[in-house]
């Protein structure tokens, strides 16, 4: 079985619920700080639990796009 990477800074995440790629901006506790831009540009950051993310392979975490402003993982 390979090896799970481990999220930390830096790193790509994804709400196990949907919603657009995040970068791990800090760590504390269990939670993760997260920072990403909305629909509108707007930057936003948030600290999730550790629980409520998925990490992002590098492979597709290196194939992002922007979108009408927006970043979205390249699904092709």
């Amino acid at each position: 079985m390979a090896k799970q990477e481990k999220i930390e800074i830096g790193k790509v995440v994804v709400l196990n619920s949907g919603g657009p790629p995040m970068t791990v901006a800090a760590v504390s506790s269990g939670s993760y700080e997260c920072v990403w831009i909305s629909e509108a540009g707007e930057a936003l950051q948030y600290s999730f639990p550790a629980v409520c993310l998925t990490l992002v392979p590098d492979a597709l975490a290196d194939s992002k796009m922007i979108v009408n402003g927006r970043s979205i993982i390249n699904e092709g």
